[in-house]
This record gives C-alpha cells, sequence and structure tokens, in this order.
C-alpha cells in the first residue's frame, strides 16, 4: 500500500524499481523483487532526510542514487540502496537556497539539471559535484523575472529545452545562448 493516492513524479531505475513521488506524502519505492512498498519521508528538522512538500521529479543519476525535487522542500538525495536519504537544500550542499524546484533531468552525459519555480536552473556536474551558474537564469532574470521554469527535456542533439510558465518554450543552446518560442496572441493561425 503506498502512503498516498495523490502520485506525481515517477521513475523506474536501471534495476526495475518504480519509485513514486506523492503530494506531501514522500517518496514510495515498488522493488522490483517484492510486492511490499517502502517509504521515505520528510522528517521535522533531519537533514538525513528528503525535504517537505510536494515531490514534483524524482531521477536516477548515474551511481543509481535517487534525486528528488520538491515544491517547498528543495532538493534531496536518496542512496542506490534505498537506506540513507539527505535533503541537500538544508544540509549546505546546494549553493542556492531555493526550496521550489519542479524538475531533474539526466542528460546523456550523465550531468543532472535541475530547475526551479524562481526562474532559475542549475547544471549539476555528478562528477565535480559543484554548481555550474548558466545563462537562462541570468536571462529570465533579467528580461521575464516573474517566469517559473516547470519542466526540461534533451533533445537527441544534446541541446536543453525548458517549459515555463508565461514565456513559452526556451532552447538553451549548445553556444549558451536562449531562443525562445512565444504564443503571439495577435497570431490568428
Amino acid at each position: 500500500k503506498i502512503s498516498t493516492s495523490q502520485t506525481i513524479g515517477l521513475c523506474v531505475d536501471k534495476q526495475g524499481n518504480i519509485w513514486c513521488g506523492s503530494y506531501d506524502g514522500g517518496v514510495n519505492m515498488r522493488p522490483k523483487w517484492s510486492k511490499n512498498i517502502r517509504l521515505h519521508r520528510q522528517k521535522q528538522d533531519e537533514k538525513n532526510s528528503i525535504g517537505y512538500g510536494v515531490v514534483d521529479d524524482l531521477c536516477e543519476d548515474a551511481d543509481g542514487h535517487l534525486w528528488v525535487v520538491s515544491s517547498g522542500g528543495g532538493l534531496s538525495k536518496i542512496s542506490s540502496d534505498f537506506n540513507d536519504a539527505i535533503h541537500m537544500s538544508s544540509s549546505g550542499q546546494v549553493p542556492f537556497n531555493d526550496k521550489w524546484y519542479q524538475a531533474v533531468e539526466r542528460d546523456r552525459d550523465n550531468n543532472l539539471w535541475f530547475c526551479g519555480g524562481r526562474a532559475s536552473f542549475m547544471d549539476w556536474r555528478t562528477k565535480a559535484a559543484k554548481y555550474l551558474p548558466g545563462h537562462p537564469n541570468q536571462y529570465l532574470g533579467r528580461i521575464w523575472p516573474r517566469s517559473a521554469l516547470m519542466s526540461m527535456s534533451q533533445d537527441s542533439l544534446g541541446t536543453m529545452w525548458f517549459g515555463t510558465t508565461y514565456q513559452g518554450l526556451l532552447r538553451y543552446n549548445n553556444d549558451e545562448t536562449v531562443t525562445a518560442f512565444q504564443h503571439d496572441s495577435s497570431d490568428s493561425a
């Protein structure tokens, strides 16, 4: 039995386990080899737990750790054996204290990308574990301060795409420029 019927984020890891994020219910994991659901919940004021909030997205990194992004709870990481969790946002391991994340994506080079509701993203080089500031953050902050990055994906050429609130679709080009694709309300077609 899972912790709630309101499931949001979903991930199948390389071992075939099903991970399910929930609306204020933590992260549920159904092992491939068992029907027993395991659960990670937020523990108040503990760095060794996942962050509180709606679990919006989940992603497995190249080392088998599960990254959890949540609205209001920030960024968390669960160990590959599901025994340990760390709330990265409260442990000082995240370079900016943003508690509003919507998506996480692993690119074809095994880098993790995180985007959040404050028009920010970061490219977390998993091997170097360091934050690299990016131009879309500066671009959005300068031109569209109220826009939020809600989703992202990498295409077959390695280009990152970001879905936003209010500002359409953004393409983060390989040369670190940004191209925006927006709705034109004057276009009747």
